[in-house]
């Protein structure tokens, strides 16, 4: 299962760690309307499609690799497809 730990106490970036193994680093904007990381060389970004929704999308360049939505408005949760 993978991890996302906050770099600082009061950080929006994260570390994305498997099984206590640093993987990537995820840098999220100030807006919050997006996010960016590198893994395996390769860059992706992640989108907020939709505010109301709760939707996101995982893009490598142009090609759209996922799909991601809230399971409701105040969880942390996503269910990924």
């Amino acid at each position: 299962m993978l991890e996302a730990k906050p770099k600082t106490i009061f950080s929006w970036d994260f570390f994305i760690l498997d099984v206590d193994k640093e993987i990537a680093e995820l840098y999220i904007s100030w807006a919050r309307e997006k996010a960016c990381f590198m893994f395996g060389g390769i860059d992706y970004e992640i989108r907020r499609d939709s505010i109301l929704q709760g939707t996101f999308s995982l893009h490598e360049g142009d090609e759209l690799i996922a799909h991601a939505q809230k399971d409701n408005l105040y969880s942390r949760c996503f269910q990924i497809n």
